[in-house]
């Protein structure tokens, strides 16, 4: 359970700490490791737009209602609309490597920023349907 941030004057008017009905329950958590899931996109300008859209517009200190499936749904389909591109993004090796015959292992390549649209666009099929249900990115 999680109680997400307050704004300073919000507190002042009710006075009240802590209230129970604020609390939010985590029923999904994603680390992509230490891939670099915006690392693919062609231009740093696309990448900060994207970075901004997901990290900025669904911080923890926003309120559930700005950080709603809704809102999630959108900006999914904003960084699908980026990836419809393929000069926006592109392939390079991962961290993680295979053994293919060889003595020396190889690194595997990936489109991390398609894989991130790929994942994301599952969380919003599968927990949209759910009232009141939010995203946070941190």
């Amino acid at each position: 359970m999680l109680d997400y941030a307050r704004k300073d004057d919000e507190q002042i008017k009710t006075a009240i700490n802590f209230d129970s009905a604020r609390l939010l329950e985590e029923i999904y958590l994603w680390h992509p490791g230490s891939e670099d899931v915006w690392g693919c996109f062609k231009g740093s300008g696309v990448a900060t737009k994207m970075r901004d859209l997901f990290v900025d517009g669904f911080a923890p200190r926003l309120s559930p209602e700005q950080r709603s499936m809704g809102h999630f749904r959108k900006a999914v389909n904003d960084l699908g609309k980026v990836l419809e591109d393929e000069a926006a993004s592109s392939w390079s090796d991962t961290i993680q490597t295979v053994s293919v015959g060889r003595k020396e292992p190889v690194n595997l390549r990936g489109n991390a920023s398609l894989s991130l649209w790929h994942h994301m666009k599952w969380i919003s099929q599968t927990f949209g349907h759910l009232p009141g249900a939010s995203v946070m990115i941190r």
